[in-house]
């Protein structure tokens, strides 16, 4: 009897431990949709990437917590997915610290550039709002890269090259004519694009050595 007893209250505190780590781990996830909604990008600054490291950092560190690594559990559902999104979207986030060559001024462009069939006065200003974006995106592509992956700074070199290309020939040519305004624009692009070619540069050489 005293070792029934001792197996019920055994499997019930047990019981009450997987419930609470499952309403726990809810409560993680609802969180990190949260931080998923806010839709981060290569314009994010590099205060709300750190902002939306260390939050998941966080929420993986209380999921460890409450399921420690050796726990079997980690690998069952609810968790196991729950644990998978974290760590995805950590890495997702990451990439913006490595990858040189998400950040690439041309590329939103072109997109303005063939979205849709609005009037071209449309499209000039969408493109202008992005042209004058370029000198703060690329001090801010810059700081996020504390980690940049050499591969990736050659692939956003080229990639750099062929916006600047872009720029001098292809832009002007679709939109015919531009304000002295936007020729203004145009050229501290052209001088965001080079220093951050310049850059890449100065970290494939420092990589190097």
């Amino acid at each position: 009897m005293i070792k029934y007893h001792f197996f019920f209250w055994s499997m019930l505190l047990l019981g009450l431990s997987c419930q609470s780590a499952k309403s726990s781990y809810q409560r993680i996830a609802a969180d990190l949709s949260l931080i998923e909604q806010s839709e981060f990008n290569d314009f994010s600054s590099a205060e709300r990437l750190q902002a939306a490291l260390y939050s998941v950092d966080s929420l993986i560190q209380v999921a460890d917590d409450l399921l420690p690594k050796e726990d079997p559990r980690r690998l069952e559902h609810p968790f196991s997915p729950i644990l998978n999104r974290l760590y995805q979207y950590r890495a997702f986030l990451q990439t913006y610290q490595s990858d040189a060559s998400l950040y690439n001024i041309g590329g939103h462009l072109q997109i303005e550039l063939t979205r849709g069939k609005g009037p071209k006065s449309e499209k000039i200003n969408r493109c202008q709002a992005i042209l004058r974006k370029a000198p703060e995106y690329y001090q801010a592509a810059k700081t996020k890269l504390a980690q940049a992956d050499t591969s990736k700074l050659r692939l956003a070199i080229r990639k750099q090259i062929r916006s600047l290309e872009f720029l001098n020939k292809t832009y002007t040519d679709s939109l015919q004519h531009l304000n002295q305004d936007q020729e203004e624009d145009v050229q501290h692009c052209r001088y965001a694009i080079k220093d951050y070619i310049a850059w890449c540069n100065s970290q494939l050489i420092e990589q190097s050595q």
